[in-house]
């Protein structure tokens, strides 16, 4: 992902996204998890419902459970 990428949490949110719809959801994973310490508390919310999608969607269930936890929270 690049440098571009990393200020942009929608960018990172569809990079995600793409990932999860091609199989390739640990790499979004990885981008979502680096954006999201640098993004506002609402973009936060944006990128840990995603984290949340993106490990349900690769059966880590618990992972996903906290992550629309912290989401919601």
């Amino acid at each position: 992902m690049g440098p571009e990428m990393r200020d942009s949490p929608i960018a990172t949110l569809v990079y995600a996204r793409i990932c999860r719809r091609n199989k390739r959801t640990p790499e979004g994973l990885r981008a979502l998890r680096q954006a999201l310490s640098q993004a506002s508390p609402l973009d936060q919310v944006a990128l840990l419902h995603e984290i949340g999608h993106s490990l349900d969607a690769i059966g880590r269930f618990k992972e996903a459970f906290k992550a629309y936890t912290q989401a919601n929270y």
